[in-house]
């Protein structure tokens, strides 16, 4: 009897020992179900925060870059509007160098052929004939060509909008605005070219002055070495000559004031721009490096003007050499771009 008592006694011990076991291990499985709760609801917040921060708005990010291509060499900023948008601002200037180029002289507004006798001898052209007077009278020889530089002059700020209408925010249209100066391109005489055109133009002063019928003009009073002056009548040299120059066609360019020939490639300062390229609209997380591809056109606004002395060759009918530098320009009224940029992150 009193062993059947104990046994249930220790029946019922090791019935509550067991509750008491089964309940703590419910709760052990509570608290664990409740830290992973925890933890996937904080990893949801950092990856919707971490989301949030790579697509939220202007001025999240900012860009540096450095550029060239046909616009020169350029630097810029950068920054997102939002998903699709991104503004940019810079500036660009073309590097000094010089394109030599060649041009001939002549006498009087038609140019001359060479022609040769019956023996294959060169026969004299009427420019062979006076440089040869102009050297017996002063002792300076007068070269047949003119050799000059050209040289582009320009620089633009700008201020464009690029758009990733791509889900995979590599290919982009762009349009904005260049603004710069108005003289984008020269053309001037090499220095040695100077004593040259330095006899061309008094050779043209003297012929200038054998035309007038002052002979105050037409008489040259000139030292004769022993302390006197002696006389020389211009109007025999005038008579039967022509100014030199540079023959264009319709216009004949001489040496200014300074003994200088020199022209100026004019374009309107605001030029509107359209085009396209391939890059990343953000570098990846890892990378603060990106590259970009920039191709378009940039509207001149009208035809450019070469001037020269105040007439714009591109009105003239030029020939010759300085005919296909001008026949280029007139078809100028868009500048092409091309240009590789190379951006890095500042901020995030």
């Amino acid at each position: 009897m009193i062993a059947i008592h104990f046994r249930n006694i220790v029946t019922c011990i090791m019935a509550a020992i067991a509750t008491v076991h089964v309940s703590a291990q419910e709760q052990k499985n509570a608290a664990e179900n409740v830290d992973n709760t925890v933890t996937v609801n904080a990893s949801d917040i950092l990856t919707e925060e971490s989301s949030q921060s790579k697509t939220s708005g202007f001025a999240d990010r900012l860009d540096v870059a450095v550029s060239a291509g046909t616009t020169g060499i350029g630097v810029d900023l950068s920054m997102p509007i939002n998903e699709t948008f991104r503004v940019r601002a810079g500036f660009s200037f073309m590097p000094s160098w010089k394109h030599t180029m060649h041009f001939k002289l002549s006498v009087g507004d038609a140019s001359e052929k060479r022609q040769y006798d019956e023996n294959g001898n060169r026969i004299p052209t009427r420019f062979d004939r006076l440089a040869k007077v102009f050297n017996d009278m002063t002792g300076y020889k007068v070269s047949k060509y003119v050799d000059m530089y050209g040289r582009p002059t320009y620089h633009n700020a700008s201020l464009l909008v690029d758009v990733f209408p791509f889900h995979n925010k590599k290919w982009f249209l762009t349009g904005g605005v260049y603004y710069g100066n108005k003289n984008v391109a020269k053309a001037y005489n090499k220095n040695e070219s100077t004593p040259m055109l330095f006899c061309v133009g008094m050779y043209n002063h003297m012929i200038e002055r054998g035309s007038s019928d002052n002979r105050e003009d037409y008489i040259l009073q000139v030292p004769d070495g022993s302390g006197r002056t002696m006389d020389i009548d211009l109007r025999d040299l005038a008579e039967d000559s022509e100014k030199m120059g540079i023959h264009l066609g319709d216009y004949f360019l001489v040496p200014d004031e300074e003994a200088m020939v020199k022209a100026t490639v004019q374009a309107d300062r605001w030029k509107p721009y359209l085009g396209f390229g391939y890059g990343d609209y953000e570098p990846k997380a890892d990378k603060k490096y990106g590259v970009m591809l920039e191709c378009g056109f940039m509207w001149w606004g009208w035809t450019p003007r070469i001037d020269c002395y105040g007439t714009d060759l591109v009105t003239q009918h030029v020939k010759g050499a300085v005919g296909r530098y001008v026949n280029a320009v007139k078809t100028m009224k868009v500048f092409p771009v091309i240009n590789v940029r190379v951006s890095r992150r500042l901020f995030k």
